[in-house]
């Protein structure tokens, strides 16, 4: 697992803002059954799973996990009325 704090602003490529931005955790073959990355950028984090579909049959639980626990995190900072971005919080 691993979690890298990105730019806290937009990045521009060819003068367009960047939406977002991810990566993979190095997936060394059968050597590691699942690596986990977190990036966090312009406000927004990127979960990303890679697994061993042997060995972690439904990774997608993980990720259901990290948006409702991420969700929970973010509507207690910001109260349950906040009006803000209507991107999802963890995509």
């Amino acid at each position: 697992m691993t979690n890298v704090a990105g730019p806290r602003q937009p990045i521009f490529l060819t003068g367009v803002a960047v939406d977002r931005v991810m990566f993979w955790v190095p997936h060394p073959g059968r050597q590691l059954g699942m690596g986990i990355s977190i990036l966090s950028y312009n406000g927004f984090a990127t979960l990303a799973v890679i697994a061993d579909a042997r060995l972690v049959p439904d990774p997608e639980a993980i990720t259901a996990a990290f948006n409702r626990e991420f969700a929970a995190m973010l509507k207690s900072v910001r109260g349950p009325h906040h009006e803000g971005h209507k991107r999802s919080p963890a995509q």
